[in-house]
């Protein structure tokens, strides 16, 4: 169960890639000026922080049907959320966004 749960992590991880590059993130980052992709980088990173806190948990954890559903269904909405741009994804960014200590970072 848990080699699933972090397997999960991974491939939801790359679908969130292959979303951040797609026709919707383009028209969302065009509309907002983003040719350095800053608002991708910012978030996949917040996108990866949710994802590894689901894979760091203990590989006993995921025994627990409760705990093996609710990260499940946590890991799921992190993909969903950047799939159909929801409202709080663009929200964190925004968050992220202005407390970077350099914009200039962000982009390496």
């Amino acid at each position: 169960r848990g080699m699933m749960a972090k397997d999960m992590c991974d491939n939801i991880l790359f679908e969130v890639d292959r979303d951040l590059e797609g026709e919707k993130w383009n028209g969302v980052c065009a509309v907002l000026g983003d040719e350095d992709g800053k608002i991708r980088k910012v978030v996949r990173d917040n996108a990866k922080r949710q994802l590894e806190k689901i894979q760091a948990r203990s590989p006993e954890d995921f025994n627990t049907d409760k705990v093996l559903l609710s990260e499940m269904q946590t890991a799921l909405s992190v993909g969903s959320g950047i799939r159909l741009q929801r409202a709080a994804v663009l929200d964190q960014a925004a968050h992220d966004l202005q407390n970077l200590p350099d914009l200039a970072e962000a982009s390496r």
